[in-house]
């Protein structure tokens, strides 16, 4: 009858402790879950405000934005299949800033925009990587009939690309000069790559 008696007093209070700790895991559990969910929801709402922002932002650029256009000051004449090669000559980045960019990098950027070209590019930083740590713009030093001498300049003006080329024969004669305003690379380079 004891062993009865203890037996019914001990179950009832290890049932109890065991609907307690369940009830605290399942108290902590909803809280956890709760807060995470309000910290997902505010992190949400916060990429949410921040790309609205984004989009404002960029129509106001757009409005501020000179009309794209293009200058040509001395057009493409010469017969560019009479030449193999385009050697970079200068490409260089100025920033917002007013810093200048010409390093191994511009120069690799700007070599895979002209891959579709139907010429051999010839990159300073690739050719002879000695001569353009000292100086970048080597290759306009070694003449060579069949290339072209490509310089390139970016520049942002506030909120406008300029960009500007110049291509020269091995005589040292500007045969295509252009800048352009707002208007993408490929567009820019298209008399030499899409001819």
């Amino acid at each position: 009858m004891k062993k009865l008696i203890v037996l019914l007093l001990i179950v009832p209070v290890i049932s109890f402790g065991q609907v307690q700790v369940q009830n605290n895991y399942s108290t902590q559990a909803t809280d956890f879950i709760r807060q995470n969910s309000q910290n997902a929801i505010s992190k949400m709402y916060i990429m949410m405000e921040n790309q609205h922002n984004r989009g404002q932002d960029g129509a106001a650029r757009a409005n501020l934005m000179a009309p794209a256009g293009q200058e040509i000051k001395i057009p493409l004449t010469t017969d560019l299949n009479n030449y193999t090669t385009i050697a970079l000559v200068g490409v260089t980045y100025v920033h917002l800033s007013g810093k200048k960019s010409s390093n191994r990098g511009t120069y690799r950027n700007f070599e895979q925009l002209l891959l579709n070209s139907p010429f051999s590019i010839l990159n300073p930083a690739t050719y002879d990587k000695k001569k353009f740590r000292k100086n970048s713009r080597f290759l306009r030093d070694i003449k060579n009939d069949d290339w072209l001498y490509l310089y390139f300049r970016l520049s942002d003006e506030g909120v406008n690309s300029i960009k500007s080329i110049i291509i020269r024969n091995s005589q040292n004669r500007v045969i295509y000069n252009a800048s352009t305003t707002n208007v993408t690379l490929e567009e820019t380079l298209s008399p030499i790559v899409d001819f």
